[in-house]
């Protein structure tokens, strides 16, 4: 500043007052517009602020934040998803608490704390799927935290669900709470009970493209699929030209079953749906206008191998209600269960396991063939070798087994390979 006036005293001096003033004048509208000049040149000021807030930030109360990043897998590809980070006071509690993190996701796209689920164990909740996430922290003192965003965990929408699929508001709420299970058992499809010790908390959304069909759109779909289960076992019961009386009775006790196990709010719909189709398809089976094909169609769309499984049993229940299992209704059955992609094999233990229960002793030629699994287009000697590892299997079972129901049923099946041997030669 001294040098700067003696300058100004200089130059009074040698190029007297009005001189000098008009050259301190065009020195500052050089310095502005040198300094203008430079921040249109593209010189960041928003990340100026930024990094000025982050820098001289006073620890306040707990924030998160969702910073979109590729996660990397072994295979060299990469997940898309968000860096769950967090910063601020995690403990407002005036004593020192040994804590964790806990990051619950809540599907709020209609302003509702309705959970977000995942298939993956290690983020899931103990007693439920619902997405989440436990951190141990360690030991926190009053007013404790972090200055700097700090990384919590991921979040990757690739693995979850939400209650449709699409774009979804994803609401990410993080507690701290001491490390004792007994509090994180508090937490049920990511609400917590009012007697939960929160320390600190904090809440931001983000929007996220879930490719997981959602669990809404599932249990809807979850009544369709049974439905046309029951139009299935429909058809398996017609197939012989005639509705056994026994058929029906399984039938009806499998739909009280579904009833029965289905969530509250569900039972109503499902009772009204699976009843419905039940009368739907017995009428359209006494026209013979019933067509497997198209249940086919309509089922391939809905379900999974599991679902496709629980068909089959299901089928094969049917079936041997009258104890009578024909040809024509297994040949239906092996269609239905190679149009859905099922195993033989999964079909044939299936069917061991409905006719070993069954109340007869299968001596029709019929059921003989189908309960061991013989191909009507075999030769006789690819016959006798098939019943020949069906003895084995079962000799070798009979001879494990103790429970002596157990025992009977496995004799059971040795008796039939010895007729089936007998009637083709052996």
């Amino acid at each position: 500043m001294e040098f700067l006036f003696v300058i100004f005293l200089f130059s009074l001096y040698f190029f007297g007052f009005s001189k000098t003033i008009q050259w301190i004048k065009s020195f500052f509208v050089s310095t502005v517009k040198t300094a203008k000049d430079i921040n249109d040149s593209g010189f960041d000021t928003k990340k100026i602020k930024e990094n000025f807030k982050d820098e001289f930030y006073e620890m306040g109360p707990l924030e998160v934040r969702c910073v979109p990043k590729k996660f990397p897998v072994k295979d060299g590809t990469n997940f898309d998803g968000y860096q769950i980070q967090v910063r601020g006071i995690m403990n407002t509690l005036a004593n020192t608490i040994d804590a964790s993190a806990v990051i619950s996701l809540f599907d709020y796209t209609d302003s509702k704390y309705d959970p977000i689920t995942t298939s993956l164990d290690f983020w899931q909740e103990k007693n439920s799927s619902a997405f989440q996430s436990l951190t141990h922290i360690g030991s926190l003192g009053y007013l404790v935290g972090y200055r700097k965003w700090i990384d919590l965990d991921k979040l990757i929408p690739d693995v979850l669900s939400g209650k449709r699929s699409g774009k979804r508001k994803i609401q990410v709420y993080v507690r701290i709470i001491p490390k004792e299970t007994e509090q994180v058992e508090l937490i049920n499809l990511g609400l917590h009970q009012k007697e939960l010790n929160i320390l600190s908390s904090s809440s931001t959304l983000v929007e996220v493209n879930l490719k997981e069909k959602g669990y809404e759109e599932s249990r809807e779909e979850q009544v369709l699929a049974r439905a046309l289960m029951v139009k299935f076992a429909v058809f398996v019961a017609f197939t012989d030209g005639k509705f056994d009386a026994k058929e029906g009775k399984i039938i009806q006790k499998w739909i009280s079953k579904q009833i029965d196990i289905a969530y509250d709010d569900l039972k109503d719909q499902l009772k009204e749906a699976l009843n419905s189709s039940f009368k739907e398809a017995f009428k359209l089976a006494e026209k013979d206008k019933l067509t497997v094909s198209k249940l086919i169609t309509e089922f391939k769309n809905l379900t999974s191998y599991a679902t496709n499984l629980s068909l089959m049993e299901f089928l094969i229940e049917v079936v041997g209600a009258d104890s009578k299992v024909s040809k024509e209704e297994m040949k239906v059955i092996n269609l239905i269960a190679t149009n859905l992609d099922i195993d033989q094999a999964q079909v044939k233990s299936l069917s061991e396991k409905s006719f070993l229960n069954m109340k007869t002793d299968l001596e029709t030629s019929s059921s003989l063939e189908v309960m061991l699994g013989i191909d009507e287009k075999w030769t006789k000697e690819e016959i006798l070798a098939h019943l020949n590892k069906e003895f084995a299997k079962w000799n070798g079972r009979i001879q494990a087994l103790e429970n002596e129901d157990e025992k009977n049923k496995a004799q059971k099946m040795l008796d039939a390979i010895a007729r089936a041997r007998k009637k083709y030669g052996k």
